[in-house]
């Protein structure tokens, strides 16, 4: 090699980027049911997130103190037995409201709600599968 000039070094160029800090947490709402789904407002213009849970209930919260606004308990059947499978949260321009609509996806006990947001601390129920 040195009779041809070749060698097997090369420069390399090293970055290095400073180590972030872990993630701390800022706020917790401690529930006595595991969450199955979480939902923003399509915008989420208002800030305000939807829960749903594994017993069947379901909950906003405010999204700038996580602070619970309102709570439906069984939702889909009352039972205490119905997973909140899914949910849709968007703005109805028809209604001029929220809307809620959230599903069980049980084979057995399937259901579907569909609830509007009279105000920041009120959902009302206006269809609702038998």
């Amino acid at each position: 090699m040195e009779t041809l000039a070749l060698t097997n070094e090369k420069t390399l160029e090293i970055n290095y980027i400073f180590a972030l800090d872990k993630p701390r947490q800022k706020s917790s709402q401690p529930q006595d049911e595991w969450i199955s789904v979480i939902r923003s407002l399509g915008d989420n213009s208002n800030g305000v997130y939807a829960a749903g849970f594994f017993n069947g209930d379901v909950k906003l919260y405010d999204g700038v103190k996580h602070a619970e606004i309102v709570s439906l308990t069984n939702l889909l059947h009352g039972d205490g037995d119905s997973e909140i499978s899914d949910m849709l949260w968007f703005t109805s321009e028809k209604l001029k409201s929220n809307v809620l609509v959230a599903c069980s996806g049980s084979e057995a006990n399937p259901a579907l709600s569909i609830l509007k947001q009279t105000s920041k601390n009120e959902l009302e129920v206006i269809a609702r599968s038998a």
